[in-house]
């Protein structure tokens, strides 16, 4: 799946587009990007953010670990939590990109601080 020039590489699980549901890209960051598809599973739509190069430094793969680990050990309303965890594989059998599954939610972090500061 290419969505805004980036390569998603989605289990069969996950669609961008299916015809009744449309997957889009939400955004990027430093590490990677974020989109939108539909889980076929439990039909719902889904975020599925891809890490670039986890591992191309120490402190890239640090913080690929702490997002993880706290997404997956944090239980608050407030807080998303990580469905799915996968990865794919170079030619080398060598991982190149983590993609976390997660909660599709609304509206991004900064958008919440941005509206609630615009309230105060």
């Amino acid at each position: 799946n290419v969505i805004d020039d980036l390569d998603f590489s989605f289990p069969s699980r996950y669609l961008y587009d299916t015809g009744d549901q449309k997957g889009r890209y939400l955004g990027h960051g430093t590490f990677g990007a974020v989109c939108s598809a539909y889980d076929t599973k439990r039909e719902v739509m889904v975020a599925i953010k891809k890490l670039r190069h986890p591992f191309s430094k120490s402190s890239v793969t640090r913080r690929v670990f702490r997002e993880l680990t706290l997404l997956k050990y944090c239980h608050h309303p407030c807080i998303i939590h990580n469905d799915e965890v996968y990865v794919s594989k170079n030619d080398n059998n060598r991982i190149q990109e983590i993609y976390f599954v997660m909660e599709c939610m609304p509206t991004t972090l900064s958008q919440n601080i941005r509206q609630v500061r615009a309230r105060v």
